[in-house]
Order: structure tokens, then C-alpha cells, then sequence
């Protein structure tokens, strides 16, 4: 019995060590794909690549196409020059770039003209249905107003927080709209600017980190 127990395990150490030796050559395999995977990501002098992105969502694209709108990049820069204009792009490829360059001053020229239209539109719409000069309250509209302007100044620049709300909204300025009115316009815009505020360091701190 103790032979044939013997037996079967000298016999069961084979497949074990098959299945180690399995196990390493993967762990060996996968170790020299990530390598390669590192040296692909790299740079010629050895510096970490740039994320890649797809045309559509990347930064790249954003960049070039604010540059040609704000008349940055214009008909006198050449491909070359345009490549180099920011590390974002230098990373997209350059064979592309003309039809991609020639895509986005197509994008922006129709933009410029649909928002000329749009103008033109709104102004005739105001001519035909003018804005209330007064709310289903029969309040004075706040929105364009002087008090509308003060309150966002003073908000900006702190000056609510000297004074209580009630206090605040007893301003000369704001005579024309109840207090508790003037309250939560007050509350809003504090919102509204925080909401900024936020958005703004947020945008900021991406593109820190895809410049970097």
C-alpha cells in the first residue's frame, strides 16, 4: 500500500511542475510585454509620451481649433509651424494635420456665421416680442436691470459678507423689489459664482496636467 502511495505521488510531481514551470514562462511573457509596452510609450530621448487621445476628444484639437479663432494660427503659418505649436500637438500626427487644419477653419468660419445669424435672428425676435418690462408679480424685471449689475458687483467683491442680507437688500438700488426677493437673488448669484469659481479650477488643473 505505502509502495503504490509512492507511486502515485512520484507520479503526480510531473504535471506540477509542468504547470509551474506554465505559470512562469506566462509571468515571464507578460513581464516583457509590459516592457515593450513602456519603450512604445516612450520617446526618442526617453522622456514619458503623452497620453494618447482620439482626434475628436483630444486636447490637441481644442487647442488648434481656440487658436484659429482667436487668429492665432492664420493662413500665413505652414504645417510645420503649426505642428510645433504646442506639445498636445505635437503628439497627434503630422501626416493628418492639413485635412484636420483644413476641417477645423471650415468648423470656425460655419460657427462665425451661424452666430452672426443668430444675432440677427434675436434681434428681430426682440423687435417683434419685446421683453416685459415687468414680471407676472408686477415686479420690475431683475434680468439687465442696474440692481441685477450692482448686486453681482458687490457679490463679487465681497461686500455682502460686511453686512447682513437683510441689510444689504435695503440699498436704494434694490427699492423696487421686496427684500426677501433681493434675499434670494443674493444666495443665488453666491452659488452661481462658486459654481464658477469651481468650474474655472477645474478646467485649469487639466490642463496643468495634460501640459505637463
Amino acid at each position: 500500500m505505502i509502495s503504490s502511495m509512492l507511486a502515485r505521488k512520484k507520479a503526480s510531481k510531473p504535471p506540477m511542475q509542468a504547470e509551474a514551470k506554465k505559470k512562469t514562462k506566462q509571468k515571464e511573457e507578460q513581464e516583457a510585454t509590459e516592457k515593450e509596452g513602456i519603450s512604445k510609450a516612450t520617446s526618442a530621448n526617453g522622456a514619458p509620451a503623452t497620453k494618447k487621445w482620439k482626434w475628436e476628444d483630444s486636447w490637441a484639437k481644442e487647442i488648434l481649433r481656440l487658436a484659429i479663432l482667436n487668429g492665432d494660427i492664420t493662413d500665413k503659418h505652414t504645417l510645420d509651424e503649426i505642428h510645433l505649436w504646442h506639445p498636445e500637438v505635437q503628439a497627434t500626427d503630422r501626416s493628418k494635420l492639413s485635412g484636420r487644419i483644413r476641417s477645423l477653419k471650415d468648423q470656425v468660419h460655419t460657427d462665425k456665421e451661424c452666430a452672426i445669424q443668430d444675432d440677427i435672428d434675436l434681434t428681430r425676435d426682440r423687435k417683434m416680442f419685446p421683453i416685459p418690462s415687468h414680471n407676472y408679480r408686477g415686479e420690475p424685471r431683475s434680468e439687465g436691470s442696474q440692481a441685477e449689475r450692482i448686486l453681482k458687483e458687490e457679490i463679487a467683491k465681497g461686500e455682502h459678507l460686511k453686512e447682513k442680507p437683510s441689510i444689504f437688500a435695503s440699498r436704494q438700488v434694490f427699492q423696487d423689489y421686496p427684500d426677501d426677493v433681493i434675499r434670494d437673488h443674493i444666495y443665488q448669484e453666491i452659488k452661481f459664482q462658486k459654481y464658477c469659481l469651481y468650474r474655472k479650477d477645474k478646467k485649469n488643473s487639466k490642463l496643468l496636467s495634460f501640459s505637463s
